[in-house]
């Protein structure tokens, strides 16, 4: 029946719709989760540079390394 095979298509295709927008949806807070990360790895980086400086700046020992 052309009706039946209609609502069919009509359902496949709202699937696949929300499926796709389930996928970006997904990618955005996959994307917003990375560039969180990639975020507090810098302030991680530039925290354990401060604390290298202030070593070396208190110990001849620390100095030595430079």
């Amino acid at each position: 029946d052309p009706e039946v095979r209609a609502e069919r298509e009509r359902v496949r295709e709202e699937q696949r719709q929300e499926t796709e927008e389930r996928r970006a949806k997904k990618r955005q807070a996959e994307q917003a989760l990375a560039n969180k990360h990639r975020k507090l790895d810098k302030e991680e980086a530039r925290k354990a540079q401060a604390r290298l400086e202030y070593l070396l700046q208190q110990s001849s020992i620390f100095a030595k390394l430079q």
